[in-house]
This record gives structure tokens, sequence and C-alpha cells, in this order.
């Protein structure tokens, strides 16, 4: 089932820590919010619910949020968004974008396909100011920069004493914490989760002119992710490249988006969850 059963290091935990706070500085959840009332004046009480998950990229002076078709879709006629960003264990959303402001792009869907088959990608302009906002904390990942070593890589590098580590970013609703209900009237504020998990890929052969990726997350005796994705789609399908350290150690190469996550399994097969992503042709294509 995966690509490289045994080429995943073991890893030191601060390389471990290095690559989950690269990727989550490009990764947000996507947090739908109510219409204000009339009477209401800001600073605003944090609420809404997670709506999905993004990632955060640039094409040239464009910045933006790359993300399922369905987290978009998904969202009620509200006014504004909230991003939240995964700076640590929980997030209250602290970036607000006018929804009106946001130029959305996204693949053509044909009628009657199967919510397993791609492409279910958007990607959102952001317009500068916001960008400018959002990038004094956050890092957006330069698709032009990345594109060779995603669609044309070295043979040498994923393998071997260059290995790679597959991983998925994301929010997931079910950490999704609110406030003692004696509590929520007044406060009626969320708390939302997000983390980065290490597993296995593989592309999935399917006939389509877009590329479909499978990611694998064993539910192993230490696991401490999600049991249930939802919330993850729109998030990165990432891979991190090592290379052998000065005292033998690895240390990170290159860490690349590979994918954007759009479906998970109904069920476990081996304790194994599936999530399926669209592939690197399709975005950087």
């Amino acid at each position: 089932m995966a690509t490289e059963p045994n080429s995943v290091p073991q890893v030191p935990a601060e390389i471990d820590r290095e690559i989950g706070e690269r990727i989550n500085a490009s990764t947000v959840g996507i947090v739908r919010l109510p219409k204000h009332k009339d009477n209401e004046k800001p600073p605003f009480i944090e609420r809404g619910d997670l709506g999905g998950s993004g990632t955060l990229v640039s094409v040239g002076d464009v910045r933006g949020i790359l993300t399922a078709s369905h987290v978009i879709d998904g969202l009620p006629p509200s006014e504004e968004i909230g991003l939240c960003q995964p700076l640590g264990p929980q997030h209250l959303h602290n970036v607000r974008l006018k929804r009106d402001n946001l130029r959305q792009i996204s693949l053509p869907r044909r009628p009657g396909l199967a919510e397993s088959e791609p492409p279910d990608i958007a990607f959102w302009i952001i317009p500068p100011s916001d960008a400018g906002t959002i990038a004094a904390r956050s890092i957006f990942f330069n698709l032009p920069k990345r594109k060779t070593d995603v669609l044309n890589p070295d043979p040498n590098l994923g393998s071997g004493t260059n290995p790679a580590i597959w991983l998925a970013a994301g929010f997931a609703n079910e950490w999704t914490k609110y406030p003692p209900p004696q509590e929520m009237a007044e406060r009626n504020e969320r708390l939302f989760q997000g983390t980065t998990l290490s597993g296995q890929a593989e592309k999935t052969p399917i006939k389509s002119e877009f590329d479909l990726y499978s990611f694998f997350v064993e539910r192993h005796s230490d696991y401490d992710g999600p049991k249930n994705f939802k919330g993850y789609s729109g998030g990165g399908l990432w891979r991190a490249i090592l290379k052998p350290g000065t005292n033998s150690d690895y240390v990170v190469y290159k860490i690349l988006l590979f994918g954007i996550l759009f479906h998970q399994s109904t069920f476990l097969e081996n304790n194994i969850n599936t999530i399926l992503c669209n592939g690197p042709n399709t975005v950087y294509k």
C-alpha cells in the first residue's frame, strides 16, 4: 500500500518539530463566521465553526489560499470568514477576510462525479493588504519556485541517504473546543486545533486528466491524531526531504507541497485511514 515502507527514518525530536513548524506556517483553518448583529460593535466575540483547512501559497505577486472546492461551497453566505493558524496547541481565529474581497478560481467538476474523484480544488486570491497581514506571522509557499522539485524531482532525493517523510496538515473538527455550557451565552467562543501527521502516500491510478494521491495514516498503539479527519479538507499533502547532517543525524533539506486533501475514507482497513488528495499535476499545472 505504501510507497516507501522502510525508508522513513527515525528523526530527532527537534527535526520533527522543525518540519511541523514549517508546514504549520503555511496552514490555516477556515472558520465559518456568523453575520454580526446590527448593534454589535468591535471587538467582536471570537466565535464560529470550522469549515475546513487551507494552504497558503503564492504565484508571483499573487497570494492566496489553496483549499478544496467543497470547503468554499459549504460556507454560509456571511460577510466574512475567519482564519486560524496552528501556531500552538489551540487557536482562536485571528484573521478576518471580507468575502467580497476574495476572488475564487476553481477547477470545474463534471456532473455526476463521485466525492472521491478529483478535481476538488479551489484557489482564493487574497487582496495585498490582507495578504501582508497574514504574512507577518505565516509563510506563503512559493509554487513556481518548487514546481520543478515536485514535478521533475532529482531521483536521488527521497530514498537512500536522502529519505523523505510524507505528512498531512490540517485542522480536525472533532478537536474544536467550546466553553462550559454555563458560559456559552456570554463567551460563545471556539478553540480550534490543527496538527501535522506523518504517514505514507502513493499515486492512485484513475481514468482522469487529473491526478490523485492517497495518504495513509496508521493508527498504531501510540497514535495521537484525530479519529475523524473532517476539517482536514483543503489542507496540504507535504513531503519533507532529509539529508545527512555533520554528526550523522539528518537535517531538513526541502519541504514540498505535493497535493491538497479533499476526501477521507469512511472505514478503517487494517487499522489504516486513507485520505484522498488532489495530486501535484493538479496543483502545479
